[in-house]
């Protein structure tokens, strides 16, 4: 199950595992947490980071322009859960769901998130039964789990937010609303930001 790890928490934990570790023994002791939770957090934590690291390999936390179209082929079967944007350059709602889906990349590192010209890639498009853009599929171990067509489930409108976005893509469980237990600057493992903090990841 995928859980959201954001880009900085993501770098800073594989610069050095063993201070994020000391960081949630620190919490443990804050909110004198259980022992039997602190061992399932500590699992969880351990998971994470070897997500995290395989994610680190495949180009965790960028949106990657695909310029071959074999490359999705090869990603959906290497990688356990790929967005995939498919766009035209000059096509003004294409660039509006480009750029939230940039925004979610840096949020949700252990997901992939991909681009493809349907232009310069018509046998893939035809293939996977892209007539509409943008078009944006989301795949988990390499099926198509959910196809998003136009803004046609964001309300039709081009002023939907990155969370509206976020939380539909959850939903097909390709990304996760759901904090990992790897603990960004200023955030609780257990969920929740100091009051003040913001979130976003400006990296």
């Amino acid at each position: 199950m995928a859980t959201r790890i954001n880009k900085s928490a993501a770098k800073a934990a594989i610069e050095d595992q063993s201070l994020q570790e000391e960081m949630l023994e620190d919490e443990f002791e804050e909110f004198d947490v259980p022992a039997h939770i602190r061992e399932a957090r500590m699992a969880a934590f351990t998971k994470q980071m070897e997500a995290v690291k395989q994610a680190k390999d495949l180009g965790g936390g960028e949106l990657t322009i695909l310029e071959d179209e074999k490359k999705l082929f090869e990603l959906t079967t290497s990688s356990p859960r790929v967005v995939c944007h498919f766009f035209h350059d000059d096509f003004r709602r294409c660039a509006i769901m480009m750029k939230h889906l940039r925004d979610l990349a840096k949020l949700h590192y252990t997901t992939r998130f991909v681009a493809v010209n349907a232009e310069k890639a018509p046998f893939l498009a035809q293939k996977l039964q892209i007539s509409v853009l943008p078009t944006v599929l989301c795949f988990i171990d390499g099926v198509v789990k959910e196809k998003l067509v136009g803004f046609d489930v964001l309300g039709n409108s081009d002023n939907f937010s990155t969370k509206e976005l976020e939380f539909r893509l959850s939903m097909c469980k390709v990304i996760s609303i759901h904090q990992a237990s790897i603990p960004s600057a200023g955030t609780s493992v257990f969920g929740y930001a100091p009051q003040g903090h913001d979130e976003s990841d400006e990296d």
